[in-house]
């Protein structure tokens, strides 16, 4: 009975290859390498990278200096690991504002290194070192600003400190809360931030400015408040607002502080135009509120290759104030690409 089988066993395959042509043989043969090569897990993909490079060349008429520079070099991982839960770990290369103070300083270091999980619907956490929750322009990626550079209280809030947070969002309406390690690192006091936003109309973009924006009419207000306990009255509090219509972009902030910096109250002012197919200019001004009235007009023409993750800044900026003997001049030509 066996002999039997095997005879005919044999004999079926013998007759199945004497139908199969010259080409059909090595198209068999690589799907079985492609079986054999496959993935035992259905996952494999691993992280996600990303981040995004800045090159800039600049003119500074008060040091009388032209040279090129590195304005940021951002390398992101992220990624899930199932069950609500991920991570996101950042490291810059040349943006030291952007760094995570704890980590040391220097011209490279860690930006962003937390984890995230699932709390309920529409509801998320995260813990590790990340952005206090304050206003909208230091929250937004460094490859999608409007110009070169963040405003200057964007600037200022854009550093990373080590902490806890909750987030989520209902209808219209964003919301997070922080606390976080604070000035004095890990002694005793901490430091709390909450910032809650709406859309007012439309709906608000991760992008400054009008290009890759929503559509339509968008206004987001905001409101942010942030309180260091180490510091004798570090109660900060924050408003901002922007609105695009069409090619034009309005967007407005401000900041009343007290010991943080010595009771001052400084705000800036944007305005946007989207002109061609894929050029916007811009302005703004920049009231720091210091002593000495210190003030920073910006202006900046963007042409836009593969929206922000390639563009093209040209920019211009004066620095002003009642002690200064001149004027400090600068003009940047930025290349910024994003992956």
């Amino acid at each position: 009975m066996n002999k039997f089988v095997f005879s005919a066993l044999a004999t079926t395959l013998v007759g199945a290859s004497s139908f199969a042509s010259d080409t059909e043989w090595p198209e068999l043969d690589s799907e079985l390498a492609a079986l054999n090569n496959a993935p035992l897990t259905q996952d494999a993909s691993g992280p996600a990278m990303g981040g995004w490079l800045i090159g800039t060349l600049t003119s500074n008429s008060d040091t009388d200096t032209l040279g090129f520079g590195i304005a940021a070099a951002r390398v992101n991982l992220s990624g899930s690991v199932g069950s609500g839960y991920g991570y996101m770990i950042g490291f810059d290369f040349a943006d030291a504002g952007e760094l995570w103070t704890g980590g040391g300083g220097g011209v490279a270091g860690i930006t962003d290194a937390y984890g995230t999980f699932a709390i309920g619907e529409g509801v998320n956490g995260k813990m590790g070192v990340f952005r206090m929750p304050f206003l909208r322009s230091n929250g937004i990626d460094r490859n999608n600003t409007l110009f070169v550079g963040r405003s200057s209280l964007g600037g200022q809030y854009s550093g990373r400190d080590a902490g806890l947070s909750l987030s989520g969002e209902m209808s219209r309406i964003n919301w997070e809360l922080a606390v976080m390690n604070g000035s004095d690192g890990t002694m005793d006091e901490w430091a709390y931030g909450a910032r809650i936003d709406m859309d007012v109309m439309g709906t608000s973009s991760n992008v400054e400015g009008g290009y890759n924006g929503a559509e339509g009419t968008n206004l987001n207000i905001g409101l942010g408040v942030n309180d260091d306990g180490a510091l004798a009255d570090g109660m900060q509090m924050g408003i901002d607002a922007t609105l695009t219509m069409g090619g034009i972009s309005l967007s407005a902030e401000m900041a009343d502080r007290d010991a943080t910096v010595g009771d001052d109250s400084p705000f800036s002012i944007g305005l946007g135009y989207l002109f061609g197919a894929n050029y916007e200019a811009a302005v703004r001004f920049d009231d720091l509120d210091t002593a000495d009235d210190t003030t920073v007009i910006t202006a900046v023409v963007n042409r836009y290759i593969n929206g922000h993750d390639a563009k093209w800044q040209l920019q211009y900026s004066t620095i002003s104030s009642d002690t200064a003997v001149t004027e400090t001049d600068t003009i940047t030509l930025g290349l910024s690409l994003g992956f």
